[in-house]
């Protein structure tokens, strides 16, 4: 079994698989004849793959966008199972199972990431002799390949810090690997997306890559090598490139609709609720709306898409919403208990879903953020409070109780609270039209948009100490929700991550972008809150760890689940471990480990691109 394993990471690490089950998703072909991928659709074919590759992040009943959130300021395991990887200094070892692949999704990650950049090598490798029509498309198909490549190796190396470095198609296994520097990976993700960006159109349907998602991305890897004036450079590219704006007025499906009267909603809001703009933002119909002009960047998935039928559905409904409806726990005033997981005739069940709490926001974000009543994403229709519910269980109307249909009051649920208790955002809610266990439907997701892209540029000005523009940049997301303007004196990287993590929840790939940001501090001796960080000892002392530990109390308070385990995170934990199995498995080289797991003992100096770098 151990050698099997060796041969299966092996494979993942020579970005090859040895069976049909391991290319999935399809095409099968797509290791063999050398014709294969030699025409214009065998590469978009490729090239869709690797789309659905970075679709799979934000779907399923455990998604990996879990992790993110987990080793976050913002998010804690919610799950009071007893595998739950709760206190992560026991359960992320290199080669604990369940904290790297079954609940935490780490290894996963490594596998995805590594099947995309295969992907992207075999067609940049194969381009010049392909059977495409004009020069245009083949520079389209190939500026998306770099794309793709760029991505992937952008979110490796802040999950994993220092990683081997592969450039070329690889036609047979290698166990020969070495790690190459963070950093000169991303100068040359850099140069390439310099060149991606030339190639791209300014406009692409929504699951391809144009333009601006190249920007996008070319802002961030800026940001990370502390070029702060190129960064800007890139998100100007973006806000400036005539096609893409923030919405500011009502927009899409529901625009012309501005009191909702039916449903779920409107019943819990004493009749009726007013829409605005947030909730245009972020229902599924209008996320790919041609008047959405702020996403940049979408996965697609919508009933009568083709390939929505084999793969799982979102499952916020599910994951990121409360264990509401477990029995016995939400109690009337009488005692009795209130909640139901049914059908019932409020529709309660099926709009909020069956609600299991894997994914639960610290209180930090369920509470203590929202600093202004009138934030639009902190109230109807976008934010739900748990006194939103209804009491639902038919068993009250049964016994005539007078609290059946009236809203949950304010209480204690004790240990449950973690899991059972907790505010939650309107994003989530997707209307589950199965008449089965309502989990979360067909949705498109966002993987860039245009706010995020002002909260870049926000950053690159505040490094720059261009509190000002950074101040400008901010209000522009700050106030389209109905907010006060943020003054240039108030400006910090505390209330840059505060928006983010207002505005970007569960679509930001929140562990990376602290990862990046505690490497900029290290590189550039710059001061938080009156510390000063070092790239000698990243793994002993950061930015990261400070950042989670002042704002996310489960980890700080070490606080005490029911399943008896305290909740805990360390200052290593800014890097994940690369899998035992992966390391193992490349006996004629040497990959690193990351400081504070099993194997760091043994690392060596990383190689640098290009210099060190030998093509195959």
């Amino acid at each position: 079994m151990k050698h099997k394993f060796l041969i299966y990471f092996a494979s993942t690490l020579c970005l090859l698989g040895c069976s049909e089950d391991f290319l999935d998703p399809e095409p099968h072909s797509f290791y063999t004849p050398e014709n294969a991928l030699l025409d214009k659709e065998g590469l978009e074919a490729t090239l869709a793959t690797c789309g659905s590759l970075v679709r799979d992040e934000f779907y399923s009943h455990a998604a990996l966008i879990w992790a993110e959130y987990i080793f976050s300021d913002i998010a804690i395991m919610g799950g009071d199972d007893d595998n739950i990887p709760i206190d992560l200094d026991l359960r992320i070892t290199p080669d604990t199972e369940d904290g790297l692949n079954k609940d935490a999704k780490i290894r996963p990650f490594w596998e995805k990431w590594w099947k995309i950049i295969g992907h992207a090598n075999i067609i940049i490798n194969r381009i010049g002799n392909a059977k495409i029509d004009s020069e245009e498309e083949r520079n389209s198909i190939l500026g998306e390949a770099y794309f793709y490549r760029a991505y992937a190796y952008y979110r490796l190396v802040h999950q994993f810090g220092d990683i081997p470095l592969s450039l070329e198609e690889i036609k047979t296994p290698r166990i020969d690997f070495v790690t190459f520097s963070r950093e000169s990976i991303l100068r040359k993700m850099r140069d390439d997306m310099k060149e991606s960006v030339k190639y791209l159109p300014v406009a692409a349907i929504h699951g391809k890559v144009n333009k601006a998602a190249a920007n996008h991305l070319l802002t961030k890897i800026h940001l990370s090598l502390g070029e702060f004036d190129e960064a800007i450079q890139a998100a100007n590219a973006v806000i400036n490139d005539g096609v893409h704006a923030l919405m500011t007025n009502r927009f899409g499906v529901f625009k012309d609709r501005e009191i909702e009267t039916e449903g779920f909603q409107a019943y819990a809001n004493n009749g009726s609720v007013r829409l605005d703009v947030i909730y245009d933002l972020h229902r599924p119909e209008n996320k790919s709306h041609a008047e959405n002009k702020e996403a940049i960047f979408n996965v697609v998935d919508r009933n009568g898409f083709d390939d929505a039928g084999a793969k799982d559905q979102v499952a916020t409904m599910r994951n990121c919403t409360p264990y509401w409806n477990r029995t016995g726990v939400i109690k009337t005033p009488d005692g009795v208990n209130g909640m139901m997981r049914d059908w019932d005739e409020f529709n309660e069940y099926r709009v909020i879903g069956r609600g299991q709490g894997f994914l639960r926001m610290s209180n930090w974000l369920a509470y203590e953020v929202w600093t202004e009543d009138k934030d639009l994403r902190n109230k109807q229709p976008n934010w739900w409070r748990m006194e939103d519910l209804i009491y639902n269980n038919k068993a009250l109307k049964d016994a005539g109780n007078p609290y059946y249909g009236t809203h949950v009051i304010t209480q204690d649920v004790g240990p449950d609270s973690i899991r059972c208790w907790s505010p939650f955002f309107n994003k989530f809610i997707i209307e589950d039209l199965r008449m089965d266990q309502p989990n979360g439907h067909h949705s498109d997701w966002y993987v860039f948009r245009l706010a995020e892209t002002y909260l870049l540029r926000a950053e690159a000005y505040f490094w720059k100490g261009d509190v000002i523009h950074a101040a400008k940049d901010l209000n522009e997301v700050h106030m389209r929700a109905g907010c006060d303007p943020i003054s240039s004196s108030d400006v910090t990287m505390d209330v840059i991550l505060d928006e983010r993590a207002k505005e970007l929840y569960y679509e930001e790939p929140r562990k990376c972008e602290l990862t990046r940001i505690a490497y900029i501090y290290a590189k550039t001796g710059k001061s938080y809150n009156g510390t000063v960080y070092s790239l000698e000892n990243f793994s002993e002392s950061n930015f990261f760890y400070d950042r989670i530990n002042a704002k996310n109390n489960f980890y700080r308070d070490r606080v005490l689940s029911k399943n008896g385990e305290r909740y805990k995170i360390s200052p290593w934990h800014v890097l994940w471990p690369i899998p035992y199995e992966v390391r193992d498995a490349n006996m004629l080289g040497h990959i690193n480990q990351n400081k504070g797991y099993s194997g760091c003992e043994d690392n060596i100096t990383p190689k640098n691109y290009p210099e060190d770098y030998i093509s195959e």
